[in-house]
Parts: C-alpha cells; structure tokens; sequence
C-alpha cells in the first residue's frame, strides 16, 4: 500500500509527465486532485472535498461549434441536446426538462467554441449509476427520430431568442459575432436552415467518431473516494474504443470593428426596450495582456454595481467563452441608442483612468477564485458548489490554462500594463457595436 507523502509524489510527477498543468500541484487543496489517462485516451480528474455530500460529474468534450462543418452551423449544439435528452443504457428518452428536474436543476449541458460539457450534480450514493449512465451515453446512444425532431425545434427556438426574439441576448450575440465570426459563415448556436439539414445518420456518424475518450476529460469533485472512484472509472469506461482525434476548429471569420450596426428585431414581448452592446476580442491566457486585461474587467465589475444599473452591463466568462467581453446598455425612455452608446463610453473612461494599484490583484482573486484560483480555495466553500469546482478544473486542461503562470504574470504588472491593455483591447476602433431596435 503507498503512503499518502509517496502517493502525492508519485502523483504530482504523473500529472507533469501528461502534460495536465502545474496548476495540479504546489499547495495543499491541489495535491489532493488527482490525474490519470486511460489507455483509451480518457483523461480523468478526481478531487475529494471535505464534508461534501455530493458529487459533480462533468464530462468535457474537444468539440464545438467552431468544428461544424460547412453547412451544417448548429451541429454540435444538436448533438449536445440529442446526448442528454435520447434514451442510453437503463435510462428512457427524456426531455430537457426532465433532465433537468432529474437533478434538482444541478445540471448542465452546453456547447462552447470548443468544447461540450454535459454535467450533473447528485448525492454520492449514486456514483456508481451516474458513471454507467455517462458511459451508456459515449457508446450506445438511442435517438430517436420523434426526439431529433422535437430537439430540432427546441434549438432553433433558443438561438432565435439569442439572435433576436430577446432584444439583450440579441444586441450581445449580435455583437460577439461580428467581434468573432463564428467559422465557415456559421452563427453561434446554429443557424435554423443548417439545423433543418442535420440528418439522424450525420449525427450517429459524428458521435462514433469524436464523443469518444480520446477527445474526453472526466472530472468528478466532491464527496468521492478517490481510489475508489479511479477503480469505478476503470471497470466502466476502460473498454471503451479510443475514437478518432477530434477536428481541428475551422479558422475564424473576418470581425467587423469600429462599426455601429442596428438591427430590427420581433421581439416575445411587445414593447420590449431597444438595448446597445459593445464586444471587444478578449486576450488569450497566453497574452501578455491577460493579467492586465483581467484587472480592468475586475473595475468594469465594481463600477457597474451602482443603483439603476440592471445586472448584467458587463459580461466576461474566462472559462465558458474566453474569447469575448461585453458591455450592454438598455435605451432609455425619451433617449436615443447614442445617448446609451455614450454611457458605455462613459464608463469605460471611468475604468481606465485609474492608475494601477497593488490591492486591485487582492480584488482581482476574490472575484475570479472559483475560475481561475480554484485551489486556493477551503473545501468548506467549494463543497456547496463541486459542479463550478470541477467544471474549471476540467476547463483549465482543455485550454492549457496555468492558475500559477497567470500568478507570475500578475506579479510583474506595471502601470503601464494597464495603459496598454486599455488602448489595445478597450478603443474604439477594437469593437464592434450593435443597437437592437423593436420592428413594431
């Protein structure tokens, strides 16, 4: 039997020699997650929480919408609603709202750039039949052509609320596509006429292929065993055929900035407010901007919390969509979109003026702990959220992300770091704008 000091040794060195990060290793909480790969490719994360009573199970897949093929934008976001709503194993066909209720609403299931993630939250009893579930679903996946047809609707039904149905999500989608054109002329969660094309054939074809362990990474954090748990992942997906190396994302398309667009939409709800929204291309982790980059989206989420501001005038998400940063105003009663246009001006003056302060990287880690820091946090706080815990964990392998490198990079900023993230990500020539306006 190994020790628990020579089990962390033998671990760490694992973890390095597969190339799954350093953020794995170098304190105390991180030396409890535990990584492994399978002989079939499956890559494995396992990380106990003290006291937790549930576990999260979060299966992350190399493939998104920048993989969809020509003609066929919407794709991976079907498959991603055909993988937890078809029957698999001992589970009957279900819909989305079943699936979810399933779980009390701890679930999730969402398609990215890159990645798909199909996720669920539940008591650690059920361990055991939650794996073989998720295993069921990589290998023998029943869709039916009643299911395909419904869950055809359902997706065409959601990306027209995101592209215009809902006016908000519709001047930020509509931003976020000209700032970063969805490959091969798609659209960001599909395009209804692509979508109607998709055939039950394309899609048993795509899941043989890459829905397999070799584009897989599996993470289960909180009240787990980890020996145990690692002796379960074995027995029930070990013998599972490799599949092929998913595809490599199609390149971008060419974005549309320093422009205002305005679009006319038919809106749910009659009467709805028109709304602007600026997106800017936000730095990769590898970027020399991103640590400064990552203090000024910590001001933009200090200033916008003042009275009269709805929640949501900024968005970033490093880990869901590294890719952009969004800042959305509502046009008010008795003013025109540049009056709106013109507090988003505001208020990045108002953000970059500053200049750098060292307390601001104090700031910048409470914010984004749970994203980027998640190994400094106690297992009492994150025992009462293991899906956001395991959820970055797996996200920091897919995209390379360093916890330790960002630490070093913020270490060395200096003021006119700051100045210059600013310049090159904020100015007005770097985003594109766009006024969403009823058609009534």
């Amino acid at each position: 039997m190994i020790g628990r000091q020579q089990m962390s040794r033998r671990l760490g060195l694992l973890v390095l020699a597969l190339g799954l990060g350093p953020w794995l290793v170098g304190s105390g909480a991180a030396q409890r997650t535990t990584a492994t790969k399978l002989k079939n490719g499956l890559k494995v994360i396992l990380r106990p929480l003290e006291g937790a009573d549930q576990v999260a199970l979060v299966l992350l897949y190399s493939i998104g919408s920048d993989q969809d093929p020509e003609g066929r934008s919407g794709l991976a976001h079907l498959i991603e609603h055909l993988y937890v709503t078809s029957a698999a194993g001992d589970t009957p066909a279900r819909t989305a709202e079943e699936f979810f209720s399933a779980y009390g609403n701890q679930a999730n299931a969402q398609t990215g750039n890159a990645y798909t993630v199909i996720a669920a939250v539940f008591a650690r009893d059920k361990l055991e039949v939650e794996l073989k579930d998720a295993a069921a679903r990589m290998t023998e996946l029943e869709i039916e052509t009643s299911v395909l047809a419904r869950e055809k609707g359902r997706l065409i039904a959601e990306v027209n609320n995101m592209f215009g149905k809902i006016p908000a999500l519709g001047a930020r989608n509509l931003a976020g596509e000209r700032t970063r054109p969805t490959p091969l002329g798609g659209r960001k969660g599909g395009i209804p006429d692509h979508v109607n094309e998709i055939s039950l054939g394309e899609i048993g074809k795509r899941l043989e292929k890459f829905y397999k362990p070799a584009n897989a990474i599996l993470v289960l954090a909180g009240g787990i065993d980890p020996e145990a748990s690692a002796k379960l992942i074995r027995e029930t997906f070990g013998s599972i055929p490799s599949g092929e190396p998913a595809p490599k994302p199609s390149p971008i398309g060419e974005p549309r900035l320093g422009k205002v667009d305005r679009v006319e939409i038919n809106p749910v709800q009659p009467g709805t407010s028109s709304y602007v929204c600026a997106a800017y291309k936000a730095p990769s982790s590898e970027d020399e901007l991103f640590g400064p980059f990552l203090i000024l989206c910590k001001r933009f989420m200090r200033n916008v919390r003042k009275p009269g501001l709805r929640p949501f005038p900024f968005s970033y998400a490093p880990l869901d969509d590294p890719y952009k940063v969004y800042l959305i105003e509502e046009v008010r009663e008795e003013e025109s979109p540049e009056d709106a246009l013109g507090r988003i001006d505001e208020l990045v003056s108002r953000t970059l003026e500053p200049e750098f302060a060292v307390m601001e990287l104090l700031e910048l880690k409470s914010s984004f702990s749970i994203l980027l820091w998640p190994e400094t946090i106690p297992d009492a706080f994150l025992a009462r959220n293991p899906y956001g815990l395991a959820f970055a964990l797996g996200r920091h392998v897919q995209m390379g992300f360093s916890s330790r490198g960002l630490e070093q990079s913020l270490s060395r900023i200096q003021p006119e770091d700051i100045r210059k993230a600013g310049r090159e990500i904020f100015g007005k020539s770097r985003r594109a704008v766009v006024v969403v306006e009823s058609a009534e």
